[in-house]
């Protein structure tokens, strides 16, 4: 009773941390490029306005429309929105998946040290805070496994109605976000292979699952002929641009490189320094030849990367894996619990709590709530101004309605002024012609332009003689273009 008392204490207390370290400033790039700004010229504008705004946008995800909500609460308050989505984004993902571990595990001790593990992953733990889509993508992933793996969970949904929740769940994941795919396709063998004697099962799933991945696929045909977007566009280049091609291919397409294995493997293995007890479990239970379920969790998530590696193996990365983390925590903690051997021995609790702490950033959370109380007394703006550097651009920024940017490397314009759009060449055909320059005269419903580079063409040139220079932070540059006439 005494260890319970204590496991919950902990798992508390890092919960409480976690919360406060939503409501700090993160300044990281994806939310304020389109995660948080899709939204918020939605709530300018409209929905359809703010996809076809900037081709950025159409990598919003389902969750990332949520973020619509504070936005309209707080009367369109940039900061609060900020903190509450990035709250979200953490409770809905790393904070419900914790909780749920707690509540499937028979033995509470064992689930109270799986809801640690996974509140306390340390490879990218930081994605799980900012307002992205990863944590309810990893979320969706492993409650889809465990509706499969084990009848009891949610056992009051049975039959036909069971089949149709997770043909839901199927349908989300990558409306969620469209990497969702990977761990979309290992998991629907997984179904097909456990409901093959119920057909009827297995065609109501299939049904509900496209129909709610349907949207998504359609939306981004229709905005730029790739229902993939941004994948594939090797193949399916659609109306993408050559720069947003290039631009893409470093981070989705890139070819496997066999010195990158071993990198490879180490983010796979080690999201936490806990999971590299897979390894020893494993070997265990084919020592023993112990062939049961329990192995699932892991095939799953080694076929999911698996299939990462093949089409995109040249880019080593954990942010593609926290699915699988999720997956390889819930196996840990079955193979334990499954071992009466282990069970209730204080011992054991107390090393696996050490081990699963030893690397948990709480330091970084506590930094965080010291720093939330120390900008106590500042306003947003200088938190703004203080934390995120480039926001000083938008001092300079005088919007005349809507206010258009052309940027070759910026995209954050969350923060920017009401009306103000920033559409970088690399990844928006609206601002193609800033690094093609072929036709000029498009870049005359710019305002204002952001440049890193300098005289790679004419549209440069022009802009850096004929264009006001108003201030300079990181090598990037503001330019008043508002009298050039390009022709």
């Amino acid at each position: 009773m005494k260890i319970t008392k204590l496991l919950y204490g902990v798992f508390s207390l890092i919960f409480i941390l976690k919360i406060l370290e939503t409501m700090s400033f993160i300044d990281y790039y994806d939310p304020f490029a389109y995660h948080l700004a899709m939204p918020r010229i939605w709530y300018e504008t409209s929905f359809m306005e703010a996809l076809k705004e900037n081709d950025l946008f159409i990598l919003a995800g389902l969750f990332d429309y949520l973020y619509i909500i504070p936005m309209y609460l707080t009367g369109g308050d940039l900061f609060i929105t900020q903190k509450v989505s990035q709250f979200l984004h953490f409770f809905f993902g790393l904070g419900l998946s914790s909780i749920l571990l707690i509540k499937i595990f028979k033995n509470k001790i064992i689930g109270l040290l799986a809801g640690i593990t996974l509140l306390t992953i340390s490879k990218g733990s930081t994605f799980f805070l900012v307002a992205k889509n990863d944590g309810p993508l990893a979320l969706l992933v492993l409650l889809c496994f465990l509706m499969i793996f084990d009848e009891k969970v949610f056992k009051k949904l049975e039959g036909p109605a069971r089949a149709a929740f997770i043909g839901l769940l199927m349908g989300l994941i990558p409306t969620v976000k469209l990497n969702g795919l990977l761990y979309l396709v290992p998991i629907s063998v997984y179904f097909v292979i456990k409901y093959r004697r119920e057909i009827k099962s297995i065609l109501i799933c299939s049904a509900i699952s496209i129909l709610v991945l349907l949207p998504t696929l359609i939306k981004n045909w229709i905005l730029i002929k790739n229902p993939l977007f941004p994948a594939l566009l090797g193949k399916i280049p659609g109306e993408s641009t050559s720069q947003m091609r290039l631009f893409y291919s470093k981070f989705v397409g890139s070819d496997f490189q066999i010195d990158l294995l071993m990198q490879h493997f180490s983010y796979f293995l080690l999201g936490k320094a806990l999971f590299i007890l897979v390894l020893p479990i494993l070997i265990y239970k084919i020592y023993k030849k112990d062939i049961n379920k329990n192995y699932i969790p892991v095939l799953l998530a080694a076929s999911s990367y698996f299939i990462y590696v093949i089409i995109n193996g040249g880019l080593p990365t954990y942010r593609f894996v926290f699915p699988g983390y999720f997956l390889i925590c819930f196996f840990i903690f079955k193979e334990i619990e499954d071992r009466p051997i282990f069970q209730n021995k204080t011992w054991l609790v107390l090393i696996l709590l050490i081990f699963a702490l030893a690397d948990s950033k709480l330091d970084k959370s506590i930094k965080a709530a010291k720093k939330m109380s120390a900008n106590w007394n500042s306003s947003n703006k200088e938190i703004v101004n203080r934390e995120f550097s480039y926001s000083q651009f938008w001092n300079y920024i005088e919007p005349e309605g809507k206010t258009y940017i052309a940027s070759d490397y910026l995209t954050n314009s969350y923060f920017s002024k009401k009306g103000t759009r920033v559409n970088c060449a690399l990844v928006d055909r609206m601002a193609e012609d800033l690094m093609t320059c072929k036709k000029p005269e498009t870049l005359n419903k710019f305002s204002y332009a952001l440049l890193r580079e300098s005289g790679i063409n004419d549209c440069y040139k022009n802009i850096e003689e004929n264009g006001i220079a108003l201030h300079r932070i990181n090598g990037i540059t503001l330019y008043d273009i508002r009298k050039i006439n390009f022709k």
